[in-house]
């Protein structure tokens, strides 16, 4: 029996045939009993390697609920065809959206945030894409982006059913060390792979091209890309950092997961004529060399005063996370919560800022342990100089909250 619309295949109803292609096609389905409108991908291939592969991808999407990452409903088999069952994206895939032409940078920007959102779930789910691409980036009803396709995922472990020394991806937007086959790759190569669909966004291609495929991946392993600022002035300059740094050659110098990517995306605060000491401040105080950080954020309802050079300071992240050597110490109160005090009889400008804090309420803080902010500032901060250190609570934000 050959599918055509009508046939129903488990729980669904095939309305229409939305695509096909040599690996497989896709269905509009609806479900018998809710009427819910939902796509089905089937298998159209016998390869042995290929079933293993479309299985792969069902077992990787069956373990993954993000709003960012396309969801599979079930998954089968019918008449000897795998299928699984998936959320319609009803608002087409970003490679038609990119074929008119690049995307306005704010809308880039927003794009890969929401992208680098999914991706740090499905890497918090132990998994890697490594195919990421525009042609794989699907939008529904509402416009929301969805990963999708997980035909090349892997275990984080390494473990894999594709590690065969071949190179696995599409090389406009593979990273260079899955372009050198055998080479260990993480979640930083899917970084990558984000940053070059990212580029596609602002520019309207891809980062690297060629004649050929091994010309495309000549480029990926001995070109830098082109700045996106010369291809699309309308770039803003941090948008286009972010973007380089995550297609840097080496993984050592891209953002080391994909919500530090998501933060480094944020828009910057507007500048002013004023800056004033206004959200709040997170304190780390480093008891002794090994001691864990405990985070406090602030967040007064009212904006305090200005403090001119105190301010600069705290804005100033480099400046603000300098070893402060032996300045005064903020006193404590019994809570082990900074004690307010004359601002002007403290010497250094962080711990004259401080002053003007209220302190806050106990319990205040509880469940603030946000794993991603200590690892971030241990990175930051020296845990051995058993210092306290101060940076702005609005800054940090733009690093981490994601």
């Amino acid at each position: 029996m050959s599918w055509s619309p009508g046939t129903t295949v488990g729980d669904y109803r095939l309305l229409e045939r939305l695509g096909a292609g040599g690996m497989g096609a896709v269905w509009r389905v609806e479900h018998r009993s809710t009427g819910a409108r939902r796509a089905l991908k089937a298998t159209l291939f016998d390869d042995p390697e290929a079933l293993e592969r479309f299985q792969r991808e069902a077992h990787a999407l069956a373990a993954l609920e993000h709003p960012n990452v396309a969801r599979v409903h079930t998954a089968g088999e019918f008449e000897g065809r795998l299928y699984m069952v998936l959320d319609l994206a009803q608002g087409g895939d970003l490679e038609a959206r990119l074929a008119r032409g690049p995307l306005d940078p704010e809308a880039a920007r927003a794009l890969a945030i929401e992208l680098a959102r999914g991706l740090a779930h499905v890497h918090a789910r132990g998994l890697l894409h490594r195919d990421l691409k525009p042609s794989n980036v699907l939008f529904d009803e509402h416009g929301r982006p969805l990963l999708a396709d997980f035909g090349l995922a892997r275990a984080l472990d390494g473990s894999s059913l594709t590690q065969t020394g071949a190179v696995l991806g599409t090389p406009a937007y593979m990273a260079p060390e899955q372009a050198r086959a055998g080479e260990p790759v993480d979640e930083r190569a899917d970084v990558y792979g984000l940053g070059a669909v990212l580029y596609h966004a602002l520019t309207g291609a891809p980062p690297f091209r060629g004649g050929s495929p091994i010309g495309v991946l000549h480029a990926v392993l001995s070109q830098p890309p082109t700045s996106p600022r010369r291809l699309n002035p309308e770039v803003p300059a941090d948008l286009e950092r972010a973007c380089l740094k995550a297609l840097a050659k080496d993984p050592a110098e891209r953002f080391p997961s994909a919500r530090a990517f998501a933060a480094a995306l944020r828009a910057p605060a507007p500048p002013g004529p004023e800056r004033h000491v206004a959200v709040g401040f997170v304190v780390v105080a480093l008891l002794s060399a090994g001691a864990a950080a405990s985070l406090a954020l602030r967040s007064p309802s009212s904006p305090r005063e200005p403090a001119g050079r105190d301010v600069d300071a705290l804005a100033d992240p480099e400046r603000a996370l300098q070893p402060l050597g032996d300045r005064a110490k903020v006193p404590e109160a019994p809570d082990g919560f900074p004690r307010q005090v004359e601002a002007a009889s403290l010497p250094h400008p962080l711990d004259r800022a401080l002053a003007r804090l209220e302190p806050p309420r106990p319990g205040e803080f509880d469940g603030c342990e946000d794993l991603l902010v200590q690892e971030f500032l241990a990175q930051l901060v020296d845990v051995t100089t058993g210092n306290a250190a101060l940076c702005s609570c609005t800054w940090l934000e733009q690093q981490v909250r994601v």
